[in-house]
């Protein structure tokens, strides 16, 4: 983990000086612009709640995977620390204030179970029984309603654009169900005085999903890898145009 903390902290520093860089050359045009990060948030709950080591770690990954980052931008100072493992505390220079609204990317939620003093994967479990996506994450509507009401708590003075939401689905069975119920959710928030502004779903297209390649499908288009990339709008993209259109789920 040390490995990741000369990284962070150059990351850190480039979004300062982009930021401040884009802010400038927005004002000598005459514009008026936002910028801000799209932060990965995921809703971590402890595999038993009542086993304290559980709790512990839970608190931990939240901390550290979620919050870390965006307080940084707020305050100015990036902490973190993961016992046995990565301890920063470091003020950047030019960061504090460095997000005019906060980009949500929610996917799904991650049970955690104490093995050792060193985090792995085995560390991480999905609910027994609870719906999954072609990656194996769990669907969990309610975790983008409790990670939005987590933003505005710990954000309060940031307007807040969901930057992305989808999962993988080739066969296209889960993904209208899903954009509808993770949508009400969004409704929920809104209705809670959550200042979203916005929904984008992930993806439009089938995508390169990292080291999982082109097999993921995540897209409201499903394209053609093996012949000629035609694009087909799956029945779910359907629907989330009718949505986007007429705003009933």
């Amino acid at each position: 983990l040390q490995a990741v903390r000369a990284p962070l902290i150059g990351l850190l520093r480039a979004h300062a000086a982009a930021y401040h860089e884009l802010h400038l050359q927005a004002a000598r045009a005459g514009v008026e612009i936002r910028v801000g990060v799209a932060h990965h948030l995921r809703v971590f709950d402890a595999w038993n709640r009542f086993n304290p080591l559980d709790k512990l770690l839970t608190r931990v990954l939240d901390n550290t995977f979620n919050w870390a980052l965006p307080l940084a931008l707020e305050s100015g100072r990036i902490r973190i620390d993961v016992p046995f493992g990565l301890h920063v505390d470091q003020w950047i220079p030019d960061l504090a204030g460095t997000q005019d609204f906060i980009g949500v990317n929610y996917y799904t939620r991650d049970l955690v179970k104490f093995t050792g003093p060193e985090l792995s994967r085995n560390s991480l479990k999905v609910m027994p029984g609870a719906p999954v996506s072609d990656l194996n994450w769990e669907i969990y509507p309610e975790g983008l309603y409790r990670t939005l009401r987590n933003v505005q708590a710990y954000l309060p003075r940031r307007p807040i654009l969901i930057t992305e939401n989808g999962l993988a689905d080739a066969r296209d069975s889960q993904r209208e169900a899903f954009i509808r119920e993770h949508l009400k959710q969004v409704l929920r928030a809104v209705e809670a005085d959550v200042p979203v502004e916005g929904y984008c779903h992930w993806s439009l297209l089938d995508n390169f999903e990292w080291s999982e390649g082109f097999d993921p499908r995540f897209g409201l288009y499903a394209v053609d890898y093996r012949h000629d990339f035609r694009r087909t709008l799956r029945a779910s993209g359907l629907y989330f145009r009718s949505v986007a259109r007429g705003g009933n789920l």
